[in-house]
């Protein structure tokens, strides 16, 4: 059977035992998805008419598809990234390491829910100490398995693990002290960046004292939860605001069924 997407390569460093999936094949349609729910629309624009929420999400969707482009199997860089400026690029950097960083941590990680930290309910438990805080929290489909703590990076080029800066980025995760209702909390570094071109991934563990995951004794019993209206209703807005059961997201067409709940033309 003919793969639909492309392949994106993971190497793992620091890892006291690195998990076994290599490769992730990522969907144009995973990317759309990705890209919609890995940010909260609502988060900045609260209040904002439905139809701006709808431009906003094929926004992120489209700018996400204009960033790479499948080639031979692999997700490569676009011309059109090539000829931004530095600060732009930087920016669509960072998105699209947040974007695969919301796969990434499904697949490797088993995760359900997964997004900026700081719209979970009830927040994580911070170090004091600094005010530094890392982007994302990934909850696992699996009670038992460890909350997942991620900084992601973007690069536009080739990134070649420069000690200073991956150390910084350490930090920022082991300022998660604990996440209410999980006795694990596996922290680590996203580095999204490209190879002669190429997308890639590189994951640094940062281990705790004892070189294992780090473990919060005393878990809250309220699990933190994110808000899944505050991500998903932006597909639902858009459908509503164009008054159309299909929207067109990252250049697909995704069509709505609505079972007659919403006031949608046939």
């Amino acid at each position: 059977m003919a793969r639909l997407g492309g392949d994106v390569r993971i190497d793992y460093y620091d890892f006291p035992i690195a998990p076994n999936l290599r490769t992730i094949n990522v969907t144009e349609a995973a990317l759309d998805r990705a890209a919609i729910g890995v940010g909260n629309l609502n988060a900045f624009m609260n209040g904002a008419p439905s139809t701006v929420k709808a431009i906003a999400a094929q926004w992120r969707t489209a700018i996400t598809r204009d960033t790479v482009h499948l080639a031979a199997g692999e997700w490569r860089r676009a011309i059109e990234y090539d000829s931004l400026e530095r600060t732009e690029k930087g920016f669509l950097s960072g998105l699209l390491g947040g974007v695969i960083g919301k796969l990434v941590a499904e697949s490797v990680f088993q995760v359900r829910q997964f997004g900026h930290i700081e719209y979970f309910t009830p927040p994580p438990r911070f170090d004091r100490r600094t005010r530094r805080r890392p982007d994302f929290l990934g909850l696992p489909a699996n009670s038992g398995d460890p909350a997942v703590v991620v900084e992601s990076k973007g690069r536009s080029n080739y990134f070649g693990g420069h000690s200073g800066q991956v150390e910084q980025a350490k930090q920022q995760v082991r300022s998660v002290l604990s996440v209410p209702g999980w006795v694990a909390v596996h922290r680590y570094v996203q580095y999204t960046h490209f190879n002669n071109g190429v997308l890639v991934v590189d994951l640094y563990d940062p281990p705790g004292p004892d070189g294992s995951i780090p473990v919060d004794d005393a878990p809250g019993k309220s699990e933190p939860r994110i808000d899944l209206r505050s991500y998903y209703r932006d597909v639902v807005d858009a459908a509503v605001a164009l008054q159309a059961p299909s929207v067109e997201l990252g250049g697909s067409e995704y069509r709505m069924i609505t079972y007659g709940l919403l006031a949608l033309p046939d």
